[in-house]
């Protein structure tokens, strides 16, 4: 679309390809279900993607512009990352199982200015750690399970903490 913004809402397991805007707006998805996103982009505005009972695969997500990437699995379902970009913005992931890599790789999962990242069970436990190229984040957390992070940049980390066993 080339202004205004997308919402879409899916109550079955999808995979969305090659979803962006070119002018400003905000993309809003909310899923049910394993739902994967090949390609989401807008040129200027968020990207707020949602999945409900399933798991949330980010292939390639980008908020361009002064645009903010958020990440939500809502009852269960892990938060698993290719590319997630918002540059000089806020990239927020909130997991109700795990946030990991999709590939035990040293390629930039999350790029942004600023990242903060809560799980239930734990922050790249599966294929390797979720790489970062974000100066400042702001929060990592997980109740069980440990965190695993590699910074690509030189970074600040401000609230890293588990509560549980790890």
């Amino acid at each position: 679309t080339a202004t205004g913004g997308i919402n879409l809402n899916s109550l079955i397991a999808a995979t969305f390809t090659d979803i962006n805007t070119t002018g400003a707006g905000t993309i809003t998805v909310t899923g049910s279900g394993n739902t994967i996103f090949t390609s989401v982009s807008s040129t200027d505005g968020n990207v707020d993607l949602s999945v409900d009972s399933g798991n949330l695969t980010a292939t390639s997500v980008t908020a361009g512009g002064t645009g903010d990437v958020n990440l939500t699995t809502i009852t269960s379902g892990n938060v698993i990352l290719g590319s997630v970009t918002a540059t000089d913005n806020d990239v927020t992931i909130l997991s109700a199982g795990q946030i990991n890599d999709n590939a035990d790789d040293a390629s930039a999962d999350i790029t942004a200015a600023t990242a903060s990242l809560t799980a239930a069970t734990g922050i790249g436990v599966v294929n390797g750690s979720v790489d970062l190229s974000v100066p400042t984040v702001t929060l990592a957390t997980t109740a069980t399970g440990g965190i695993n992070l590699n910074s690509l940049i030189a970074a600040t980390f401000t609230d890293i903490n588990t509560t549980g066993a790890g």
